[in-house]
């Protein structure tokens, strides 16, 4: 099969590889955590950069032969993608976290375990909008722990 795509799709699917590779292996802390068959195909598909005008994109290494996003389009997808992410992912998973813990403490983890799931949702969205309010308001200048 042979798909074609145009220099500004490349570039597109340029982002969409970096972005998916960060999710993937940024955590990767053990050889065995990296994907490597998804390495695999994401330089396949970096190794066309030159043919598809991306030389500011991408760079390659003879020496280790591999290619990889340089240093200026990294800190690209940093900023438009990867932090606008982890700064929505870090309020939404907090509210989330502390919605369920605080009605699981109100009602019981059983309760809660057998709870309706509409009753449920209707709980935590009370909750959660409590908490998104307080956050939208103070950030995290009023959060306190026990220790």
């Amino acid at each position: 099969m042979n798909i074609s795509i145009t220099k500004k799709e490349y570039r597109l699917l340029l982002d969409m590889l970096s972005v998916a590779d960060w999710i993937m292996h940024a955590y990767a802390i053990k050889k065995e955590d990296y994907h490597k068959e998804h390495g695999v195909l994401k330089n396949k598909l970096l190794s066309y950069y030159k043919e598809m005008g991306a030389e500011d994109l991408i760079e390659s290494s003879d020496q280790l032969d591999d290619y990889y996003e340089t240093n200026e389009y990294e800190q690209h997808i940093l900023n438009k993608f990867i932090k606008p992410y982890e700064d929505a992912f870090f309020w939404d998973n907090l509210v989330d976290r502390l919605a369920e813990r605080d009605l699981i403490k109100f009602v019981g983890a059983e309760s809660y375990s057998k709870m309706d799931l509409i009753e449920r949702m209707a709980k935590l969205n009370e909750l959660k909008d409590r908490y998104l309010n307080e956050f939208q308001q103070n950030g995290i200048d009023n959060l306190k722990t026990n220790s």
